[in-house]
């Protein structure tokens, strides 16, 4: 059962993103709670949320942690740890036309499968009022352990870098790229202050608060040459620049009953975004890139 809980939150969290979340392919110690998974392979529809003409050609992610105090839900923080996350991408019409075909169908299977797990959610929704649960009522054993774990969990990235390399769109090639040194969710109060006193945190039914920081975000676009091997020497077009998010949302997105009915303003999902201010550069070349990106995505 603990293995399966595991999985599952692992698959809701980032079963996107990466291959080999299934609970047989990690142990978790009964009480220890503890799972480290290596070098896990990205999925190649793992952007296909941008909306953009672009597949995963390569990706790995180094490490990946989970740790959840099974005996002590109540008074300890569930911690999941991520460590170097790489993923090349490249235009889909780059791809060799076999495995274009093979994106095509896995996109059919995809949406089909997106629509089958709609329609269950609203069956289980219907069910739940069927049966009498309103909002701001305690979900079942499962919902409600996943809900307290999701509610004081921290999670820790560091090491992340998505590069996109375009040597068909136009006359000149470039690469886009985004690189992050860390990102942290942290558990909050009502204030949005961090706390990891799990035992003293006072929680709204329903509801769930996070504070997201981020070190070191920058974005870069490279004139693409053959001769010239992928480095970390990059022309920003936005420095290295950190920035905080505030998020809140109700745990219906993680298996809860929502908050109640007085707390109906609440939104599904808020985000509040605090930027410092942004120095961006251009270059001749780089402009013609932009345009050339800009072309690329519409």
């Amino acid at each position: 059962m603990l293995e399966g809980i595991a999985a599952l939150i692992l698959q809701k969290s980032l079963g996107w993103l990466v291959d080999g979340l299934d609970s047989k392919n990690f142990n978790v110690s009964l009480w220890s709670g503890e799972v480290v998974l290596n070098n896990l392979a990205v999925k190649a529809d793992a952007l296909d949320g941008l909306g953009l003409p672009i597949a995963v050609k390569s990706g790995q992610l180094r490490s990946l942690r989970l740790k959840i105090p099974w005996r002590s839900l109540s008074t300890q923080q569930t911690v999941i740890e991520i460590s170097g996350l790489d993923i090349l991408a490249i235009p889909q019409n780059e791809f060799p036309k076999e495995d274009q075909e093979k994106q095509k169908d896995a996109a059919v299977v995809k949406k089909r499968t997106a629509i089958v797990a709609q329609e269950k959610l609203r069956l289980e929704r219907k069910e739940g009022k069927d049966k009498g649960v309103t909002a701001g009522e305690a979900p079942g054993r499962v919902a409600s352990m996943i809900t307290s774990i999701v509610d004081n969990c921290r999670v820790e990235i560091s090491g992340i870098h998505i590069r996109i390399e375009d040597k068909s769109s136009s006359e000149l090639p470039f690469a886009f790229g985004i690189k992050l040194g860390a990102i942290a969710l942290e558990s909050v109060n009502k204030l949005f202050e961090i706390s990891r006193d799990v035992t003293n945190k006072i929680r709204d039914v329903g509801i769930i608060r996070k504070a997201l920081q981020m070190k070191d975000l920058c974005i870069y676009l490279d004139p693409l040459q053959p001769s010239q091997p992928t480095n970390d020497h990059h022309v920003h077009i936005l420095p290295p620049v950190c920035l905080g998010i505030q998020v809140t949302f109700d745990d219906t997105m993680v298996g809860g009953n929502g908050p109640k009915i007085e707390d109906a303003t609440t939104p599904v999902l808020g985000l509040d975004v605090s930027l410092p201010s942004l120095g961006v550069t251009v270059s001749k070349s780089q402009y013609c890139n932009v345009i050339n990106l800009t072309s690329f995505v519409s």
